[in-house]
């Protein structure tokens, strides 16, 4: 069996510890189960924010009446299945936004209960429960959106009024507790979606003033510019977005004061296009998506019937399947994923606001299986040094590699089930924090052909003390003498020369020379 890297992604420099643990996984058929109530939270809530940190929902401020907002916090334990209250924001905000750097919430902008729009940011620190003011904006904001790349916050659009729609973007630094206005979007847009790929931001459609936007634009940060790019099939806000092996899927929303959308299409940002998909069974607003094992769930919203059904969509097949609904009707709340957990939180059942919360559990039946073509091997090396490695199918990764490439949109931490030690236990899943990967690789399986045993057997990967990974296939006596000289501390020579003999070119020859100071670790993969 050969292994080939398709994909690598590196964040920053580590030592590593080479751990090589080959778990034979093949992700394959998703089933669902029905909706199950959990413990309400103590004040009921639409309109507000939640986040999750070590395994714990977080729900912050909202509406809790007619143009009440509330500055209450309180988090969820899922283990115990409880609700605690924490530590009041310093004032209460709705249609605000929320973002997590180092283990901290920042909650940022809004509408207050006075219908004032607010420009403040406060923090929340978890460890000792108390929220901090820190830097305004100089723009303030509700139904914006808001990204975070490199550890520093980028504020979009927005409305700064009921009548003042803003194009403006500017970016927080946590370091130094500055905002600092940046160049603002073609068109001023609110109630849009925003989606990371590849470190730009992608702004889509929204409303302005009169008109529902079918536009989009995408930032580059490293130049300061916005540039306008292919624009959606129609104009739509209030909608949700997801990404699936770096291409933005857009769904359902508004499309006209009396009308709503159950239409699906993807963007491609290698060919600045949109294909229109498969649609929803109904059309929602104010409703929520989430992504697991690569497939989106499309919950409760508008159209404009309150609405509790599910449903979810399958790229590879382009089909929607309906599921079991939720127990009450909701729009305006919050759904986070723990694990292949999806929890629908609050939220306003066209009478009342709520504040039941449901859990949606969604399983992966796995069975082992020898890798076959188009299988890939994931391998994730953590910031500890410690590596894990899954055998999984060419769609479980590429789904794994969407979650990474949103910056974790939705979910935190990724699961992956594991079917093997299982002893008395009904499942094991690994929940891997994206804040907590140092980098990984994605390595697609060749059956096909068989590697000559006689000439290269293994792949040698070293990583240096720069997070540069170096791989070399090498045959058994080649790898016998860079171990004897790595395990004898350079003895002899401080650097060990290794021939390549591709891209060549006009050149005689290529070698690199690895110095043994250099080397983080190195590891074998036996073909």
């Amino acid at each position: 069996m050969k292994i080939k890297q398709i994909l690598k992604t590196k964040l920053f420099p580590i030592a590593l510890v080479a751990i090589t643990l080959l778990l034979l996984l093949n992700t394959t058929a998703l089933a669902a189960d029905s909706w199950t109530s959990v413990a309400s939270m103590s004040t009921a809530r639409a309109s507000f924010q939640t986040e999750v940190l070590d395994g714990k929902i977080y729900t912050i401020g909202g509406i809790y009446g007619n143009g009440l907002c509330t500055s209450s916090v309180e988090v969820y334990e899922p283990e115990t299945n409880t609700w605690t209250t924490l530590a009041s924001m310093s004032e209460g905000r709705s249609y605000f936004r929320t973002e997590v750097i180092d283990g901290k919430i920042y909650a940022i902008g809004g509408r207050n209960g006075n219908d004032d729009y607010l420009s403040s940011v406060e923090i929340y620190d978890p460890n000792v429960n108390t929220w901090t003011t820190a830097a305004s904006m100089s723009t303030a904001r509700s139904s914006f959106q808001t990204e975070v790349i490199d550890g520093k916050i980028y504020a979009i659009g927005g409305m700064s009024s009921r009548t003042n729609y803003s194009s403006a973007t500017e970016v927080y630094n946590p370091d130094t507790d500055t905002w600092t206005t940046l160049s603002s979007m073609s068109g001023s847009r609110a109630f849009f979606q925003t989606e990371v790929i590849d470190g730009k931001i992608y702004t889509i459609g929204g409303y302005d003033v009169s008109t529902f936007l079918s536009t989009s634009e995408v930032y580059d940060p490293n130049v300061d510019t916005w540039t306008t790019v292919a624009s959606m099939s129609i104009g739509r806000s209030k909608f949700q977005t997801e990404v699936i092996d770096s291409k933005i899927y857009v769904i359902g929303g508004q499309i006209s004061f009396n009308d709503y959308a159950s239409s699906a299409e993807v963007y491609d940002p290698d060919t600045n296009a949109w294909t229109t998909l498969s649609s929803m069974s109904q059309s929602r607003v104010f409703f929520q998506t989430e992504m697991i094992y690569g497939k989106i769930y499309a919950i409760g919203g508008l159209n404009p019937t309150s609405l509790s059904s599910t449903e979810v969509y399958d790229p590879n097949t382009n089909t929607w399947t309906a599921l079991s609904s939720m127990s009450v009707v909701r729009y305006q709340y919050e759904a986070e994923v723990i694990g292949d957990k999806i929890y629908a939180i609050g939220g306003h059942n066209g009478t009342s606001y709520l504040s039941s919360v449901e859990r949606y559990t969604v399983s992966s039946s796995t069975t082992p299986d020898d890798p076959t073509d188009g299988n890939a091997l994931l391998r994730i090396t953590m910031i500890t040094g410690e590596s894990k490695e899954y055998d999984m199918s060419t769609s479980a990764a590429n789904a794994f590699i969407s979650w990474y490439s949103s910056g974790g949109a939705g979910s935190p931490s990724y699961s992956i089930a594991k079917n093997y030690n299982l002893g008395s236990l009904s499942g094991r899943t690994d929940n891997i924090a994206f804040k907590k990967i140092a980098f990984f690789e994605v390595m697609a399986y060749n059956t096909s052909s068989t590697p000559d045993t006689s000439t290269k057997t293994t792949l040698l990967k070293v990583t240096m003390a720069t997070d540069d990974v170096m791989e070399y296939e090498m045959n058994a006596a080649e790898i016998s003498a860079f171990e004897t000289w790595y395990d004898g501390g350079a003895s002899g020579t401080p650097a060990y020369s290794i021939n390549k003999t591709f891209n060549i070119g006009p050149f005689a020859s290529r070698t690199d020379y690895l110095a043994h100071d250099m080397i983080s670790d190195y590891e074998i993969i036996t073909f």
